[in-house]
């Protein structure tokens, strides 16, 4: 179970990002489905889009939020008197709200009438495979090649001790 002030948290953070991304000049549904790629949950994208739409209309940031608040505590509580009389407090009730638009995330709408899955590729990693074993054969051969040179330097300090000590001491002497 997510803490209320988590997903308070999380909205403002989303609410934010759709902000400086409409400010950069990408669409709201645009906004929303980077979100959605990045990992966060749509009914959270929805309610931040929701949040922001009415933030533009003019309701400042901390009454929406109070709203979404108070929503996500009360469920809807209806009175079990009857069915016609349920129907009719619904209807009044919600005459009066004006219904925002929040684009569907995803294309949703369009898998059901193609009736095919899509494939996104997201990035080339086949690519990127074949790259990076170049990269480790060049580096694999230059170690080696280092590896061979100090070998033969060291063999020559051996072979040669006497002259180098003498060679030292002159320098030194």
């Amino acid at each position: 179970m997510v803490k209320e002030e988590d997903y308070l948290l999380t909205n403002q953070e989303i609410l934010g990002g759709l902000k400086t991304a409409i400010e950069r000049g990408q669409n709201l549904k645009e906004a929303m489905m980077t979100f959605y790629q990045a990992g966060y949950k749509k009914e959270e994208i929805e309610d931040a889009a929701r949040a922001y739409i009415y933030l533009q209309r003019g309701n400042s940031e901390v009454e929406v939020l109070n709203k979404e608040k108070e929503e996500t505590k009360s469920p809807n509580k209806e009175k079990v008197v009857s069915g016609f009389n349920i129907k009719k407090e619904s209807q009044t009730e919600y005459s009066g709200v004006q219904k925002t638009f929040v684009p569907l995330i995803g294309g949703e709408g369009k898998e059901e009438k193609s009736g095919k899955k899509v494939v996104q590729k997201i990035s080339g990693y086949n690519n990127q495979k074949d790259l990076t074993q170049f990269k480790s054969s060049t580096v694999t051969s230059i170690l080696v090649v280092t590896l061979l040179v100090l070998i033969g330097i060291l063999a020559l300090v051996f072979l040669f001790k006497s002259e180098l000590i003498d060679f030292i001491n002159g320098l030194f002497g």
